[in-house]
Order: C-alpha cells, then structure tokens, then sequence
C-alpha cells in the first residue's frame, strides 16, 4: 500500500505549478459542476459534516466533512477552529487536514494539509454563487473581515465578475491597512472604508469573519446601493456554522436578535495578515501561516 503525504510546503509548490488563476477556475468550475449535478439528481449530496465544541484548554469547535465517490475513493477533511491560535501560538485559526482512502479497501491513499486548500475551496463557493447570483456587471466588492479568507474570495470573485474596486473593513486596522499589499497580484483598486460605506457602494458584500450572537451588526441596518448588493456570509455565528449561500438582500439579512459584531478573531478571518494566503499571493513555499514574531 502506498500513501502520498503532501505537506504545506508540497500544496505551495502545487500552486506554484499550477499557477493561481489556473488553480482557482479549475475548482471553482469543479464545484458549480458538482452542484448542477446534484440538482439535477445526478450526483447525491455528500454525508452531513459533524464536530463538537470544545472548552479546554483552549474554546475551539472541532469538525469533519466526509465525501464519497462510489467505487473510487472517500475524501474525510477535519478542521480544528481554534480562535485562540493567532495570538498564543502563532498558528492560524483554521487547520485542516483532508484524508482520502480508496473506496473498495478502506486503504490511506493520500494525506495533506489543509490549510490553503480550505481557504481556496470556500472562495470558490462564494464565486459560483455569485457568478449566477450577483449582478453580472458588478463592479466593486466589499469585506466584512480581512483575514486569510478575505483574500481568495476577492481572488475569486474576480475570476467571475468584471471587479475594479475592493472595500475593506477589519476590527483590527492592521489587518485592514495591510489587505492592499496581499491582493495587489489582483491588480484592484484597494480601500479601507467603513462598513457603512461598504454597505452603500458594494455590488458584492462579504462578511468573512465570525461572531457570536447577540453583538451588535456585521453591516448597518442601512439600504445597500440599487440594485440589491449580493451578500455572501462565510465564518461561524455563534458556534453555529454560518457559511451560507448569499442572498439579494436591500438590508441586512440577519434579524435583530442575531446581529453581531465583525471580529478578525473568528474561524474564516483570523489568519493573521501575512497569512497563508501569502503562499497564494506569491506561490512562497514557506509556512503559509508564518507571520513576523510569530512562534514557530
């Protein structure tokens, strides 16, 4: 029995290969190929994800998402959200690790990290959503959120849509200040701006962060620009996952009583601003969740 171990090093030279924008419509094509076929009864939806919570030594939620393709393989993906990470331990708030075994054996084929793999899956979701979603002609994108997640949903949604603008908003101006340098592979028009304005000029809003419930709005209770802005919500709500399909909406989509507060210490942004997506910005074969003091 043979087994491939692909560490993080080995994803970065696969992206450095493949090339980004390659990598990205490749699993972005992948992914509304899945879903059509799924809709069109061709292909069931694979088993429903579990997890816990978790309160010692340190609060995290534990999860894992299995996936079954009949007579060839299964694909198991465990991620460890750990909002703590950043700060004490200098490792980002999501790793993940995806396992695949043969399906007629049960044998380990393949076993790789999956940190970068999970950012550049998510942000592809949001693409093929927005792609049929989102108006076509949309032109300016704004972030709720400006961790590592931040930068492969602008990455993808410009392989969708005509974008020339980005507005960002982070908790931690840090962050915010520092998303420019990460997405200028982009080639966008980069801005920090206040949720209220994001809400007011943004075609596309994506709140890519996690909150707990009950703290006051991710986007102000404010009209978005005519017509209705796309909203795309990736992160965690209150333990709960909160990644969901965006919807067209004039005001913000959650009701009072489960407003909350951006945090870039939730599960979808708090990379630190150098983050694993530097490897995605510069195909760097470093560690991708290495940042300047950080521990190693």
């Amino acid at each position: 029995m043979e087994t491939w171990v692909l560490s993080e090093r080995d994803v970065a030279q696969v992206l450095d290969a493949v090339g980004r924008d390659a990598l990205m419509d490749r699993v972005i094509d992948r992914l509304a190929e899945g879903l059509a076929e799924v809709g069109r009864g061709e292909r069931a939806l694979s088993p429903q994800r579990g997890g816990f919570e978790r309160a010692e030594p340190v609060p995290g939620i534990w999860e894992w998402m299995p996936h079954r393709e009949a007579g060839d393989s299964i694909t198991l993906k465990t991620v460890g959200y750990s909002p703590a990470n950043p700060d004490r331990f200098g490792l980002p708030t999501i790793i993940g690790t995806v396992a695949r075994f043969d399906d007629a054996t049960g044998a380990l084929t393949a076993l790789t990290d999956g940190v970068l793999l999970t950012a550049i899956r998510t942000g592809a979701a949001s693409a093929v959503a927005s792609r049929l979603l989102a108006a076509p002609d949309s032109r300016v994108a704004g972030f709720i959120g400006a961790g590592a997640q931040s930068v492969t949903q602008l990455h993808a949604l410009s392989r969708v849509l005509p974008l020339e603008r980005a507005l960002v908003w982070d908790t931690d101006p840090a962050h915010a200040a520092s998303y420019a340098d990460r997405v200028a592979f982009l080639g966008l028009d980069v801005r920090v701006a206040t949720p209220e304005e994001i809400a007011a000029e943004a075609d596309v809003i994506c709140t890519a962060t996690s909150v707990p419930i009950g703290q006051g709005p991710v986007l102000p209770d404010v009209p978005t620009r005519p017509p209705p802005a796309h909203q795309r919500h990736r992160g965690r709500l209150g333990g709960q996952d909160g990644a969901a399909a965006g919807a067209a909406a004039p005001r913000l989509c959650h009701p009072p009583t489960t407003r909350s507060r951006p945090t870039t210490r939730g599960s979808a942004s708090a990379w630190s601003p150098t983050s694993g997506v530097t490897a995605w910005a510069s195909c760097a074969r470093t560690r991708p969740w290495r940042t300047p003091g950080a521990v190693s």
